[in-house]
């Protein structure tokens, strides 16, 4: 009796999974994952919000619109610039916009909170 080959199986993401999502949207959920809840003052929600697309940022590829498609903000454009408007603009340090139309992958997204949970738990949980 022949014996058949192993099926190989690769995951492979659903678009679903792989469909953008804005970036502005991905922190507020990460600063109401992690917090809890967010500043009254529309000042204090924009600079968490900020904050906390400069850490998904850290973690996973975002994505800018240039000529039509989506691309991958680089590294060094991320250290030369800071996010703004709570992670909807990346503007440079001489205060040219970078890149606005930001995004993020749904399943990145998923990624990325599982670790900043995992980072921001209170020790001994």
């Amino acid at each position: 009796m022949a014996r058949m080959p192993a099926a190989s199986f690769e995951w492979q993401p659903s678009d679903d999974e792989l469909a953008l999502v804005p970036l502005p949207l991905a922190a507020l959920i990460a600063c109401e994952s992690v917090a809890g809840r967010l500043p009254e003052d529309t000042s204090g929600r924009v600079r968490r919000c900020n904050a906390a697309a400069a850490q998904i940022a850290a973690l996973v590829p975002i994505y800018a619109k240039e000529n039509g498609a989506p691309r991958v903000v680089t590294r060094i454009e991320l250290m030369l610039a800071r996010f703004e408007g709570g992670g909807a603009r990346l503007v440079h340090r001489d205060r040219a916009l970078v890149h606005s139309d930001l995004r993020i992958r749904r399943i990145d997204l998923a990624d990325a909170l599982e670790r900043l949970l995992h980072a921001h738990r209170p020790a001994g949980d």
